[in-house]
């Protein structure tokens, strides 16, 4: 969740100055993608009141009720099991919220580390996850390339 100090922190929407906490609204690490409409929200505060005039607030509140649900039932996607071990998790996180991009498929996947091998779409991942990255829709915040990490990884 973002970390707030009032009277210093500055709302990620109008820029001006989180004064009060009645009129404040904290939203998690969402994505790293920077090309992604909803980077603006991810682990940043706003005012409330900036953020029931902004055209993606729904957008956004589905995402994070989204991301809190999928987080609270550690489930694995390829084994349905419960997840235990943090040490044999991985999430893909919000990829794209594009509905369009292919890669939507995959977002806020959980599964067992273990379990990779028995997944049945993980090329089908690997090969859309690559093809977003050399189609540049993906920049990643200060250097760090969240999806080429999951790349990496379900390989």
């Amino acid at each position: 969740m973002a970390i707030i100090f009032l009277n210093q922190s500055e709302c990620a929407l109008c820029g001006d100055i989180l004064r009060d906490s009645s009129d404040l609204q904290m939203f998690p690490p969402l994505t790293n993608n920077m090309k992604d409409p909803l980077f603006i929200f991810s682990d940043a505060g706003v005012h409330a009141s900036c953020l029931d005039k902004h055209s993606l607030k729904e957008e956004v509140m589905h995402y994070v009720d989204l991301q809190t649900d999928t987080f609270m039932r550690k489930t694995c996607h390829v084994s349905g099991e419960q997840i235990n071990d943090v040490n044999d998790f991985i999430s893909t996180g919000l990829l794209t919220s594009n509905k369009q991009e292919p890669l939507h498929q995959f977002n806020f996947l959980q599964m067992k580390k273990s379990q990779l091998h028995n997944w049945k779409e993980r090329a089908l991942f690997l090969e859309t996850a690559a093809a977003f990255i050399a189609a540049g829709k993906w920049d990643g915040f200060m250097g760090y390339n969240g999806l080429q990490i999951c790349i990496d990884v379900f390989k």
